[in-house]
């Protein structure tokens, strides 16, 4: 069945910004003063921002409010989003392609709203989409279905006819319990889970280019 829907990953997808993430826990713990072992860095390194700043609290003993270290860590990522991130080669052609075909496209991230809309806008790319949806404003993660099954809905497509675009390996167990079909974009900062991601993902392309449309 020809693609009808397609929802779209942000970071290492549609921009070259996973990097401002990396052991942004870590990072913003050392800011404060506080020391953080290898163990610590890697259990921050696999949570979103809310239990993240949850996990700050009782291992660190940090009194500052969930909400108050979100917002603090967002600010260290923020002149990335507003200033330097950019879209990934190819990527504008496809999203053309697919405004061109009539297809519906929507952002399922798990940056936070205002980040994503200030990138999103600056790049240009903004007008492709009918909604964005993220993971801190439906209080998830991408280890389940949930936010696709919010942006599937959003679009009024079938799973079969439906596609979603994501980078790394446990964004596409979340993204195929959805019953979308999925193509795996090759970023960097997920290599060293790349022969896991081409076998679980439907599709894998190096850039957005490489998609043949006419095969979906």
């Amino acid at each position: 069945m020809a693609i009808r829907g397609a929802i779209f990953d942000m970071d290492g997808t549609l921009t070259e910004s996973m990097h401002l993430w990396i052991e942004i826990g870590r990072r913003y713990l050392e800011g404060l003063g506080y020391t953080v072992t290898p163990e610590q860095n890697k259990a921050m390194t696999q949570m979103l921002l809310e239990p993240m700043a949850l996990y700050m609290q009782d291992e660190f003993g940090i009194t500052k409010s969930q909400q108050q270290i979100i917002d603090e860590i967002n600010k260290i990522v923020e002149p990335g989003y507003f200033e330097e991130v950019v879209v990934k080669p190819t990527v504008v052609e496809t999203l053309e392609a697919m405004r061109d075909r009539g297809i519906k496209m929507c952002v399922a991230t798990a940056t936070d709203r205002h980040l994503t809309e200030a990138c999103l806008k600056r790049n240009g790319i903004d007008g492709f989409f009918s909604a964005i949806f993220t993971c801190g404003e439906e209080h998830c993660n991408k280890r389940t279905s949930q936010i696709y099954d919010k942006a599937l809905a959003h679009l009024g497509t079938a799973p079969e006819e439906t596609y979603i675009f994501e980078d790394t390996y446990v964004s596409l167990l979340g993204a195929k319990q959805s019953g979308c079909r999925t193509v795996a974009l090759q970023d960097r900062w997920s290599e060293k889970k790349r022969d896991l991601i081409r076998e679980t993902a439907d599709i894998y392309v190096e850039r957005m280019g490489d998609l043949d449309l006419d095969l979906l």
